[in-house]
């Protein structure tokens, strides 16, 4: 049991949370550099993907919630989510939609993850 007032990063919040797509996110590897090229697969970054995008899922954007990503991702591309997607067909997203999805992913097997943004001089190691 966590103690009180103490975080359990093994544990999704309402924005990780996969939902009815837990599944997808067993079947995804936790090697850094797999996690990270299924996330790229999955998401393309809405303005630095080098290609035009479509402006009919411009609005995938705000879906900040990985279940509302993945059910984005899935309607598209009903199988895992480690299969090739077209860049143009990816769910758009930006770097923290990359953070959440990894993020998600850990706790889906148990590790321990949580996002970690800004540039501020209270990061210390």
């Amino acid at each position: 049991m966590t103690p009180p007032g103490v975080v359990d990063h093994a544990v999704h919040t309402p924005y990780s949370d996969p939902g009815e797509h837990a599944a997808r996110l067993a079947e995804v590897s936790t090697d850094p550099a797999e996690l990270g090229a299924v996330a790229r697969n999955v998401i393309v970054h809405y303005r630095a993907s080098g290609h035009e995008l479509p402006a009919a899922t411009r609005h995938e954007i705000d879906s900040r919630w990985m279940d509302r990503i993945l059910a984005a991702d899935q309607q598209r591309h009903p199988w895992p989510l480690a299969e090739p997607r077209e860049v143009t067909d990816r769910v758009q997203g930006c770097c923290r939609d990359h953070t959440l999805f990894c993020v998600s992913v850990l706790r889906a097997h148990d590790i321990p993850a949580r996002s970690r943004v800004g540039f501020a001089g209270y990061f210390t190691p």
